[in-house]
């Protein structure tokens, strides 16, 4: 990274829940962007709406354990989804069917369309809003009380 005062350092909010905000600005606005981790029970790492990727960030997530779910929340939030994807080829890619035609490059495995992954549906509680008409669709999910 070239700015010093950014930082490939992930916040923990709770157990097995990490954030990373940054900066960035879209047509003149600064709206800034923020990638949401969550571990779940199978111990496989969650990344929702990922960030760009830098060797920083990257051996952070690495030090967490094996990333198995990305999310492309919308038609919005897909713009570092590339990098994660050959980073972590392994790795099950959730993303609106919409972008299957924006982003030809990418393997989308699964569209939010189809609900949420069995392995992640049953911790994470899933919502979903429309938002303007290039958005579409948007993801959000929060882990469920674990009993």
């Amino acid at each position: 990274m070239n700015d010093p005062n950014l930082t490939d350092d992930l916040t923990t909010l709770a157990d097995g829940l990490w954030t990373l905000r940054r900066p960035n600005s879209f047509m003149g606005l600064h709206l800034g962007m923020r990638v949401t981790i969550v571990r779940l029970p199978s111990e496989d790492l969650w990344v929702h709406s990922p960030i760009q990727l830098t060797e920083g960030l990257r051996a952070n997530v690495d030090a967490l354990g094996k990333v198995g779910h990305l999310v492309a929340p919308n038609n919005m939030h897909h713009m570092h989804v590339g990098p994660w994807q050959t980073a972590y080829p392994d790795a099950v890619l959730h993303a609106p069917e919409a972008l299957k035609r924006k982003r030809k490059d990418l393997r989308i495995d699964r569209t939010l369309e189809q609900g949420a992954a069995p392995e992640w549906g049953v911790f994470l509680r899933r919502s979903s809003w429309k938002g303007c008409r290039s958005s579409t669709r948007r993801t959000s999910s929060t882990p469920r009380p674990r009993r």
